[in-house]
């Protein structure tokens, strides 16, 4: 089974907060909390927060990967290798995390369904606090 581990942006304060749990509080409402104390200084409501998921797999440096992480890794097709950037997305009608590339190539942006073809994976960044890796997008 998959560890569940949540962070959270928060879009009035412009900070992550890190190590979440989740509970409902009956009041058509969800609010998270750094523990399951749930004592009210250390609560938030859902509402002002963009939440990601940790997505059960940490880098080649040990650090976790969340959803809307940006990532550089190592890809090999053909015979060529090739160093990417991208961003992990939960895929809906895939029903797994996978890495849409931040390069533009003849078919669009791609998405990298399989995660064992990759390998030197290195969080660099995430879409809140890094927005300028999403525009650089370029190969190295």
């Amino acid at each position: 089974m998959r560890e569940r581990k949540l962070r959270a942006w928060d879009r009035k304060k412009k900070i992550m907060i890190n190590d979440l749990l989740c509970f409902y509080d009956g009041d058509n409402d969800t609010r998270i909390s750094h523990d399951n104390s749930f004592q009210n200084e250390y609560m938030w409501n859902c509402k002002d927060l963009d939440l990601m998921d940790y997505i059960g797999r940490q880098d080649d440096s040990g650090n976790d990967i969340y959803e809307y992480d940006i990532v550089r890794y190592r890809d090999c097709v053909d015979s060529h290798e090739r160093v990417l950037m991208g961003i992990v997305k939960w895929v809906d009608d895939e029903c797994c995390f996978q890495i849409r590339d931040l390069e533009e190539n003849s078919r669009g942006r791609c998405y990298r369904r399989s995660w064992w073809s990759l390998y030197d994976i290195e969080v660099i960044g995430d879409k809140y606090r890094n927005k300028e890796l999403l525009k650089e997008g370029e190969t190295k």
